[in-house]
């Protein structure tokens, strides 16, 4: 892995941490509660390839991370199979951004 892809990679983690912990996703009203996630998957805005693929054990995420172009959709999967789905793109700088809408 590249240490450019790691950095986006790493980026990616404390993006989806902050937003996991942040009122905004807690209060979201479609679900009622926020998806705790047990597998999350990112591919591409098209739906046709799979950029990355990790697993949440024991709290912590283990993510393997392809290399990220342009924008993506982060899917977030519960135990009992719910979806959070979450967009977002690689920046300029190489970062990894979320979209909060």
């Amino acid at each position: 892995m590249s240490s450019l892809n790691r950095l986006g990679r790493n980026l990616l983690l404390i993006g989806l941490a902050a937003y996991l912990a942040s009122p905004l996703a807690q209060a979201q009203p479609a679900a009622g509660a926020t998806v705790r996630p047990a597998e999350v998957v990112l591919i591409d805005a098209s739906g046709t390839r799979l950029l990355g693929h990790g697993l949440v054990v024991g709290g912590k995420l283990a993510l393997d991370l392809a290399e990220v172009t342009g924008r993506f959709v982060l899917l977030l999967v519960d135990d009992a199979g719910n979806v959070e789905r979450l967009l977002g793109s690689r920046s300029p700088g190489g970062d990894l951004v979320l979209e909060l809408v």
